[in-house]
C-alpha cells in the first residue's frame, strides 16, 4: 500500500496542495538559497537536479517560475516507471529551458546520471527520511560528487525532534515483502562510514520516547483537518506509521559535515500556521565556492 501514494492517481498531489507539510515554505526558502547564491548576472542556465522528483514536480517548478528570468536545465530522477512516464509530461515554466526525467535510485546516482555531470542545486523533496543514517551518508557522498562548487542541496523533509531517539530500520522488508533498503548492502560496504552519533531507541528503556507516538497521531489531524479523503488520509498514515525513520537536523548536520559541506536548517515555527510546523521544514547544506 505503501507506494501507491505515488503511483498514477495516488494522492500525493492532493496532500502538496493541502500545504500540510509546509510545500510553500519549501519554495520560499528555495528561492531565498538560489537568490543569495547565483546572481541572476549568469549567463548560463543553472543545472537542477531533483531527487525522487515523483510524476508531479510542483514545489520545484513553482519555485522555478519565481525565480524568472533566471533560467534552468533541470533532471528529475525516480524510481518508479509509472512517475517516470507522467513526469516525462509535466509542463514547466517557460524560463526551464531543458527538461528531462530519469529512470533510477534517488539514492545511487552513478548508474543513473551522465558521466561527470555536475549541478548548481540539488532538491529532494520528502524523501531521506526513509533511509538509515549510513544510507543517508551514502547519499551525502554521492552529492559531493555531483555538486558543483558552490553548490546547494535543498531538503524538504520530516526532522525528528530532538529529545526523542532515532528508531533503527529493521527488519528491512517490509509486511508485503517490500524491501525498505535505499542502498544496496554492497554498496554501503564499499564506503568507509564514521561513527554518525546517532541515539537509537530501545523500546526496553523507559526514559526512551518513540518520535512515531507524537507524529502520526498528528499528522494523521492534520490531514483531516485539510479535508482529504478518509482513503487518501489511510494510505499516507499507513505510509509514514511505515516507511519513515527522520533524522535530527543534528544527525543530518554531522553526516553533511564529515563528507565536507557547511549546512543550515530553515524551521518555521514562527513563520507558518501549519499544524506540523515543528518537525517539517527544510534543510540547506552548500559546499564552498
Amino acid at each position: 500500500m505503501s507506494m501507491q501514494i505515488f503511483q498514477k492517481m495516488g494522492s500525493y498531489a492532493a496532500l502538496v496542495h493541502t500545504n500540510a507539510l509546509l510545500h510553500r515554505e519549501a519554495v520560499d526558502t528555495v528561492c531565498r538559497e538560489v537568490t543569495s547564491r547565483f546572481p541572476q548576472s549568469e549567463a548560463a542556465p543553472l543545472k537542477v537536479l531533483d531527487l525522487a522528483c515523483g510524476g508531479e514536480p510542483l514545489s520545484v517548478a513553482a519555485a522555478l517560475a519565481r525565480l524568472s528570468p533566471a533560467q534552468f536545465e533541470y533532471t528529475g530522477v525516480d524510481l518508479c516507471a509509472d512517475q517516470v512516464q507522467k513526469a516525462r509530461g509535466f509542463r514547466f515554466p517557460a524560463n526551464v529551458v531543458r527538461a528531462e526525467v530519469l529512470q533510477g535510485s534517488a539514492w545511487v546516482l552513478g548508474p543513473v546520471l551522465p558521466k561527470g555531470e555536475q549541478y548548481d542545486i540539488v532538491f529532494c523533496g520528502l524523501n531521506t527520511h526513509h533511509g538509515t543514517p549510513e544510507e543517508n551518508y551514502f547519499l551525502a557522498t554521492e552529492l559531493r560528487r555531483v555538486l558543483r562548487a558552490g553548490g546547494v542541496f535543498i531538503n524538504h523533509d520530516v526532522f525528528r525532534s530532538p529529545e526523542y531517539p532515532h528508531y533503527e530500520r529493521k527488519p528491512d522488508t517490509g509486511r508485503n515483502g517490500e524491501s525498505f533498503a535505499a542502498v544496496p548492502s554492497e554498496l554501503l560496504g564499499s564506503v568507509s562510514i564514521p561513527d554518525l552519533k546517532v541515539d537509537e531507541l530501545n523500546p526496553c528503556d523507559p526514559s526512551h520516547k518513540n518520535f512515531r507516538d507524537l507524529l502520526v497521531p498528528r499528522f494523521e489531524a492534520a490531514l483531516r483537518e485539510k479535508g482529504l479523503f478518509p482513503e487518501d488520509v489511510a494510505k499516507l498514515v499507513d505510509h509514514v506509521s511505515q516507511r519513515d525513520f527522520p533524522l535530527s537536523y543534528d544527525e543530518m548536520a554531522r553526516i553533511y559535515s564529515a563528507v565536507g559541506f557547511s549546512s543550515a536548517p530553515f524551521r518555521y515555527d514562527d513563520s507558518s500556521a501549519e499544524p506540523l510546523r515543528d518537525v517539517y521544514s527544510v534543510f540547506v547544506a552548500w559546499l564552498a565556492a
